[in-house]
């Protein structure tokens, strides 16, 4: 009850104030304006080297990946195809998670998983039935679901956190408060708690976004931004702090919000406001985030050499490809095993790739080897710190 009384406390210090445009953190505030700027630095200013991992195709062929996390020595990939698999750390195909279809345990929309380390268990979140299916993370086999309240609110994405599921929330009806973030304890029966009103901290901006709003903290917590905010959360199972802003005079406000309910997000793109923190990565050595800005991403940067945050527009592969070539590679973001970080190369990155491959311009220190094919799976690119 203690713990609970707490948890309370901070949400009210958090939600004290009226809805305004932007809130600013004491000491941690970044005005991205005036920082230094530049059009391009290494991905070895972060990392020291990278490891290609091609997904076994042998007996499975992927869909583009929608989300990846890694446990000890596994990966776990959920595709467009909503199938959630195993694989090992080089790649190889081990088993399906659950089944697709109507049956017991079977799923039809997973929209998100997440793992639960200290009981070895793998959730996914069914977003039709708006439920959480749970798995044995190294059999894949059922254990058993539970159902969402989805009276007012649906969830897309899903993390595990200290006997806690967490999942974002998107408001089914009009009119009233509306909260971003909803706590699930697992510890205890079954309750549900809602935090972070949407309109004081997401310009009260309530629908789908496209991406998963959590990332991994390396100290017992995990990162919560919502699309709108210029505030990043460091969320734990009885505290909700707000941790890192930026700050800008080109940050999207709410008469933007209103032109995109109007007209739709091709208003954000014209408007070139800023919004969409994301791929956040604090460490005791990294701070790096993408934001955009209209249609253009930036990298806000600082490493273990340098004491300031820098502004980044390209950040070119020296580590995949030749320093040379100067490569700007898409590649998403994946997860953190905080010793290094996973991103991935869908399908439609793979003509490209082949290209470089061909051109010669792929770095020998990468030891690359692929061969490429039509039933190709996604590439995953391990980057060592």
């Amino acid at each position: 009850m203690k713990s609970y009384t707490f948890f309370l406390l901070i949400l009210l210090l958090l939600c004290s104030c009226g809805a305004k445009e932007e809130y600013y953190i004491d000491n941690n505030t970044l005005d991205i304006d005036t920082i230094v700027s530049e059009e391009k630095t290494w991905l070895s200013a972060i990392y020291k080297s990278v490891k290609v991992i091609p997904l076994d195709n042998s007996e499975i062929v992927l869909s583009d990946i929608v989300k990846m996390q890694v446990s000890n020595n596994f990966i776990y990939v959920l595709d467009k195809t909503q199938q959630l698999y195993m694989f090992n750390n080089e790649g190889l195909f081990l088993r399906k998670i659950g089944n697709k279809g109507g049956g017991l345990g079977e799923y039809t929309d997973i929209s998100d998983f997440t793992i639960d380390y200290d009981r070895g268990y793998i959730y996914a979140l069914e977003f039709r039935a708006q439920a959480i299916y749970t798995y044995n993370l190294l059999t894949g086999n059922f254990i058993g679901s539970t159902r969402l309240n989805n009276e007012n609110y649906i969830s897309r994405h899903l993390q595990y956190n200290s006997q806690c599921l967490f999942t974002d929330l998107y408001a089914k009806k009009q009119g009233g408060k509306k909260y971003l973030l909803r706590k699930i304890d697992l510890s205890e029966q079954y309750r549900e708690d809602f935090f972070l009103d949407s309109e004081k901290w997401n310009l009260g901006w309530n629908q789908f976004s496209g991406t998963s709003p959590f990332y991994p903290a390396d100290h017992n917590g995990f990162y919560f931004i919502p699309l709108f905010s210029n505030v990043i959360f460091e969320v734990k199972k009885d505290q909700i702090s707000p941790v890192f802003s930026i700050k800008s005079k080109n940050l999207i406000n709410r008469q933007t919000i209103q032109q995109i309910e109007k007209a739709g997000f091709q208003e954000l793109i014209a408007a070139d406001k800023i919004y969409n923190m994301n791929c956040c990565i604090i460490r005791s050595n990294l701070f790096h985030i993408r934001y955009m800005q209209g249609n253009v991403m930036y990298t806000l940067l600082a490493n273990h050499n340098q004491t300031n945050i820098r502004k980044i527009n390209l950040l070119l592969n020296d580590l995949l490809f030749n320093k040379e070539n100067n490569i700007l590679l898409q590649q998403r973001w994946g997860s953190s095993d905080f010793k290094g970080d996973y991103y991935f190369l869908n399908s439609y990155e793979m003509p490209i790739l082949k290209e470089y491959f061909e051109e010669g311009y792929l770095s020998p220190s990468s030891k690359v080897q692929l061969n490429f094919s039509e039933d190709m799976n996604p590439i995953l690119l391990y980057y060592s710190y």
